[in-house]
């Protein structure tokens, strides 16, 4: 059998940590806000991003798996319009 890195076949980062501000301009998802059952995210919190980090901006269709816990699942992120970054309690797949 071949083996193969997984950068070969997907492009995957972690999310982010960053600092819940009430009045942020970014969504920031963590794994407390996705509901199960309706697959959707709480828009609850909110940061800002220094231009370092917008590089982890989520794009329609990303694919946001958990990475701690129990259960591990995968969303897929419908966007909003609305810019938004996951937290470091994911891996985000790139569609590409």
């Amino acid at each position: 059998m071949k083996t193969i890195t997984i950068g070969e076949i997907a492009r995957i980062a972690s999310g982010i940590n960053c600092k819940i501000i009430s009045n942020g301009k970014v969504h920031f998802h963590q794994m407390r806000d996705y509901n199960t059952e309706t697959k959707t995210f709480a828009k609850k919190d909110m940061t800002d991003l220094n231009k370092n980090a917008v590089s982890h901006l989520l794009q329609k269709k990303d694919l946001l798996i958990t990475a701690k816990g129990a259960k591990f699942y995968c969303a897929i992120y419908n966007c909003s319009g609305k810019k938004a970054v996951a937290s470091s309690a994911f891996f985000c797949s790139e569609n590409f």
